[in-house]
């Protein structure tokens, strides 16, 4: 018999992964008693059933959903604290309807040590508070009238140095009404680069306002940029040891740069200021 060998080439392919969930609980079918880890309660929050669900009449998914309701003695919220790693940026996604068309609430993540609020990134575009307000993702309702359907919310955040624990925190401060929450996730966006050390590739600086500069010790091919949702916003052919990139024109927020030297190709995070 002849044997054919198929010769299949390597690709240096770097690719965008996803790290351990660091909720505890997310889907609330375990309830919401208070704890480390896991949720830490205010006043009028609980779990409940999908008929209990006012609007909507069911849960995102599974059995129970997380309900807050302010009885007018201030702000009732969902906390949870997440140890987390300073210099990672983090992905936060959670569903969410209300007991009527309310325009707006809001979810914050806190450095609990320096007892500031961080830089959010919408991912699912808010209702515009993160537009005028870059420490809060905005959650309305408002334009579904009349469906109450859950909507999906999902933003980044980068750890500033020095900070490992954050606390997640969905609010209601309207009084008298109904929110909900359902499966709550934080995981760690991660990369895995090919290693491009041999090139001596420096990109910087990082944060960048409106140029992102490149050196190596071979040419650079080319680069690709990339935003959260892996849509391409920016593609250069370059052919040189040295370029710099204009990323003048981009929203603020997270990007994915892809660095082509020769057959290697590495992929690294910027961040937009």
């Amino acid at each position: 018999m002849k044997k054919i060998t198929f010769l299949i080439p390597l690709l240096l392919i770097t690719t965008v992964t996803f790290g351990q969930e660091l909720i505890t609980n997310g889907g609330f079918e375990t309830g919401v008693t208070t704890g480390n880890p896991g949720w830490n309660l205010s006043y009028g929050v609980d779990a409940v059933q999908a008929t209990d669900v006012v609007g909507a009449g069911t849960t995102h998914s599974g059995t129970y959903a997380g309900r807050a309701l302010n009885w007018g003695t201030g702000a009732t919220s969902f906390l949870q604290l997440v140890d987390v790693t300073p210099g990672e940026t983090y992905i936060v996604n959670f569903w969410f309807t209300f007991s009527d068309f309310l325009p707006s609430t809001n979810v914050v993540i806190r450095d609990l040590a320096g007892g500031q609020n961080l830089v959010l990134t919408p991912i699912v575009p808010d209702n515009g508070r993160n537009a005028v307000n870059n420490v809060q993702y905005g959650c309305g309702i408002a334009n579904q009238n009349p469906s109450y359907a859950w909507k999906e919310a999902k933003f980044s955040f980068t750890v500033p140095a020095g900070v490992t624990q954050v606390r997640f925190q969905y609010y209601n401060n309207n009084v008298g009404y109904f929110k909900y929450i359902d499966d709550v996730s934080i995981v760690s966006n991660s990369l895995s680069v090919e290693d491009l050390m041999p090139y001596n590739l420096k990109i910087y600086p990082n944060p960048a306002k409106d140029f992102v500069k490149l050196s190596a010790s071979q040419p650079i091919s080319k680069i690709e940029v990339f935003d959260i949702l892996g849509k391409q916003v920016l593609k250069e052919t370059i052919d040189s040891i040295r370029t710099e990139v204009n990323i003048a024109n981009l929203p603020k927020g997270l990007y994915i740069m892809k660095v082509f030297i020769g057959e290697t190709i590495g992929s690294f995070k910027i961040i937009k200021e």
